[in-house]
């Protein structure tokens, strides 16, 4: 990742942008917020549920 620090009126802006090794990594992180997406379980309060292991 690639982290560029700039300052303007007394703030640090950043602004953050992924290398090509980094771009490289996308298609795992895709499939792990969709296998994510699939097993994420949450009751009626929206808070999240242990999965079970019969759910592997």
């Amino acid at each position: 990742m690639k982290n560029d620090k700039q300052r303007h009126d007394n703030q640090v802006i950043s602004t953050y942008a992924l290398t090509k090794q980094g771009t490289e990594l996308m298609p795992l992180i895709f499939a792990m917020k969709k296998w994510g997406t699939q097993h994420l379980v949450c009751d009626e309060t929206g808070s999240r549920s242990e999965w079970s292991r019969s759910n592997v």
